[in-house]
């Protein structure tokens, strides 16, 4: 966005202002927003995010990918008091950036695809929620990692036509 380096309070504002828009995230979420919008470089963003967990504006919790970022009470008092401070075109990025990466990550928390290498070859785990209902839960077992990419790969581009297939296989009948 802007190749300008920005103050440490408007780093901090920018941040607690994220949040905000964007709700409760998972800190590997919110990270990739920041830097996919470009609002902060990763090194602003890391001594930012920890200063602000330290003054209370934000708190880690558990979450599923490790630590969730919620915005506290001194975290909205202050960005309400210094919200202005923050440039219009940054506020503005934030503001039509957010529901499109709102949408990727509700599909990304739906839909997943993770290998890891074991000692007969490789494992591919493969899962698609609906309203936190598990609707499928894969195992494979592959021989190579080019092959257990491409279906992971496939899995997270197709998982409601893969889905429909696998049922329909199993009862023999279209679905």
């Amino acid at each position: 966005m802007q190749a300008r380096r920005k103050p440490p309070s408007e780093q901090k504002l920018l941040i607690l202002y994220a949040v905000r828009e964007m709700g409760a995230l998972e800190l590997p979420e919110l990270e990739r927003f920041i830097l996919g919008v470009e609002l902060l470089t990763y090194m602003e963003f890391r001594l930012s995010l920890y200063e602000l967990v330290d003054t209370g504006h934000l708190r880690l919790i558990p979450g599923r990918l490790g630590e969730a970022c919620l915005l506290t009470e001194e975290g909205r008092g202050a960005l309400a008091h210094f919200e202005k401070r923050i440039p219009q075109s940054l506020r503005g990025a934030v503001q039509s950036s957010a529901a499109s990466w709102r949408q990727k990550l509700i599909r990304e928390r739906q839909v997943f695809a993770e290998y890891s290498k074991n000692p007969q070859g490789f494992a591919a785990q493969l899962y698609l929620l609906e309203q936190s209902n598990e609707m499928i839960n894969i195992k494979l077992e592959l021989p190579d990692e080019a092959l257990t990419r491409r279906v992971c790969e496939r899995w997270r581009t197709e998982p409601s036509m893969l889905y429909k297939a696998v049922l329909s296989a199993l009862l023999g009948e279209e679905v």
